[in-house]
C-alpha cells in the first residue's frame, strides 16, 4: 500500500470528490495503491482505481484551468502545450472515475465535481509545500549545515570572512553557505526555510512582532554621494543638492522595496533636491556598478567614506543624514543547534570590531 502521507492525503480527497457524483464510479471501500511492480505488471486499470502515475502537476493543472476557463490560457501560464495539459486533465478524470470538465468550441467549463476539487488545490498544494520546507529545514539541521543569505557590501564580507574562520575553528561540522540576497527578499526566504540566517540593511525593520526577530549589528548613516573617480564631483570635500541636480540619479524601482523608496526621495526632496531618475536596477550592486562606471550618482554610507564600491568616491553631502545599518535576521523559535551557534559566532565576531564613525 502507499504509505506516504502527502500522496494519500491528495488521492484521498480526489475519490472524496469522485464518489459526491451521481455517476461516480470511485469505489467505497478505504483507499488502498498497489506497489509500483504490480501496476507496471498489471496495465488493464481498474474502473475507480486511482493510478500511481497521479501527481501534484494535475492539480495545479486543474486549478489554473478553472480559472483560466480555457486550456489555451492555462497551458500559456503553466508554460506547457495544450495537448500536455488536456492529456494530464484527461488522466486526472480517469484517476477519479467523474468528469471534472465540460468541453465545447466555445473553451472549457468545470463540472460541480471539478469545482469542488479546483477549490482545495489550493490548500492541498500549500500542504505539501509546507511539508517540503520543514524536511528541508529538519535535513539541514541534521546535516549541521547554516545558509546565510546576505547584501553585498563590503562591511557584510568582512564579517563573514571572519564569521566562516571563526566557524571553521570551532564548529568543523558546521558546513556554512553564503548566499547573496537583497533585503526585501529575506524575510520570506527565511519564513520558507530556503535561508537559516539573514543579514539585511537595517532599513527594513519590519516582522518584529511575528516568527523573525531583527538585532542591530552595524550602525551606519546614509550621508554621501557615490559617483564615478573621474566625476567632476569627485574631488569636492562635499557637494550640496544642487550639485546633483543635473546629474541622473542611480536608484531602484519603486516596486523593489517601496519604504526605501519612498524614504530616499523624501529626504532628497526635503534638501530641495528633485532627483533626476533616467532608469533604475535591481540591488546596490548594480547601482554602485553603473556610477563607477559615470552613469551618474547613488547613495552612500558613512562607511563608504575610506571604502567606497570600487571604481568609486564617496562624497558628503550637506544635510543628508539618514539611519542606516546592518541587522540580522532570525526565526524566534530556531531549534536548530547549527543555526544558533553561528548566529552566536556573528555576535561576537561583531562585537570585536569597531563601528563605523557617528
Amino acid at each position: 500500500t502507499e504509505h506516504r502521507p502527502v500522496v494519500r492525503t491528495v488521492l484521498q480527497k480526489v475519490m472524496e470528490v469522485a464518489r459526491r457524483h451521481p455517476n461516480a464510479r470511485a469505489p467505497t471501500e478505504p483507499l488502498r495503491l498497489p506497489r509500483p511492480v504490480a501496476m507496471r505488471a498489471e496495465r488493464r486499470r481498474v474502473p475507480g482505481a486511482v493510478p500511481l502515475a497521479l501527481e501534484l502537476r494535475h492539480l495545479r493543472a486543474l486549478r489554473e484551468v478553472a480559472g483560466a476557463q480555457t486550456i489555451g490560457r492555462a497551458a500559456e501560464r503553466l508554460g506547457m502545450t495544450q495537448p500536455s495539459l488536456s492529456r494530464q486533465l484527461k488522466e486526472l478524470e480517469q484517476a477519479g472515475g467523474v468528469p471534472l470538465l465540460e468541453r465545447s468550441a466555445r473553451g472549457v467549463r468545470v463540472t460541480a465535481a471539478g469545482a469542488s476539487l479546483a477549490g482545495d488545490c489550493l490548500a492541498l498544494l500549500l500542504a505539501v509545500e509546507r511539508l517540503s520546507h520543514d524536511a528541508t529545514r529538519v535535513r539541514r539541521s541534521m546535516e549541521g549545515r547554516c545558509v546565510i543569505g546576505a547584501v553585498a557590501t563590503r562591511v557584510t564580507s568582512d564579517l563573514l570572512t571572519r564569521t566562516r574562520a571563526a566557524c571553521t575553528a570551532r564548529y568543523p561540522d558546521v558546513h556554512l553557505l553564503i548566499e547573496e540576497l537583497p533585503t526585501p527578499h529575506q524575510p520570506d526566504a527565511l519564513r520558507r526555510g530556503a535561508i537559516d540566517l539573514g543579514l539585511a540593511h537595517a532599513y527594513l525593520q519590519v516582522g518584529a512582532a511575528d516568527e523573525l526577530v531583527w538585532e542591530p549589528l552595524v550602525q551606519d548613516r546614509v550621508d554621501c554621494a557615490l559617483v564615478s573617480r573621474t566625476h567632476r564631483l569627485a574631488g569636492c570635500r562635499r557637494v550640496r543638492a544642487a550639485d546633483l541636480a543635473d546629474v541622473a540619479f542611480l536608484f531602484v524601482e519603486r516596486s523593489f522595496y517601496p519604504p526605501l523608496h519612498d524614504g530616499v526621495m523624501t529626504a532628497l526632496l526635503a534638501l530641495g533636491l528633485t532627483p533626476w531618475v533616467e532608469a533604475t536596477y535591481d540591488g546596490l550592486q548594480a547601482i554602485w556598478a553603473m556610477a563607477a562606471q559615470g552613469k551618474g550618482w547613488a547613495i552612500g554610507f558613512r562607511s563608504q567614506r575610506r571604502r567606497p564600491p570600487v571604481g568609486t568616491v564617496a562624497v558628503p553631502v550637506v544635510g543628508l543624514d539618514m539611519p542606516w545599518g546592518l541587522d540580522m535576521i532570525h526565526r524566534r523559535n530556531e531549534g536548530s543547534a547549527a543555526v544558533l551557534a553561528v548566529a552566536g559566532l556573528i555576535r561576537s565576531t561583531h562585537a570585536g570590531t569597531t563601528r563605523p564613525n557617528r
